[in-house]
């Protein structure tokens, strides 16, 4: 499944309209636009933490627990995901 795909279910499964602006910005606001139509499997290590903090951001969350959300993350995505987490 891509990146794309991976967002999609999970937004339906959360009972989310679906819609490419939505997966666009989801995709945007973690880094992970330029790579949204790349399969999983094939994504290295911080582009896969990127999907799964994108995963727990849909639905806007009240309170999300993260282990470690940095790890494998080059320095300037670090600071991205951590301005994207507060």
């Amino acid at each position: 499944m891509t990146v794309r795909e991976h967002l999609n279910v999970t937004m339906k499964l959360l009972g989310e309209r679906v819609t490419s602006e939505k997966l666009e910005k989801l995709g945007k606001r973690v880094g992970l636009l330029n790579r949204i139509d790349y399969l999983v499997k094939n994504l290295s290590a911080g582009y896969k933490r990127k999907l799964s903090i994108g995963i727990a951001l849909i639905g806007n969350p009240r309170l999300l627990i993260l282990d470690e959300p940095t790890s494998n993350l080059d320095l300037s995505s670090r600071e991205m995901i951590w301005k994207v987490i507060t």
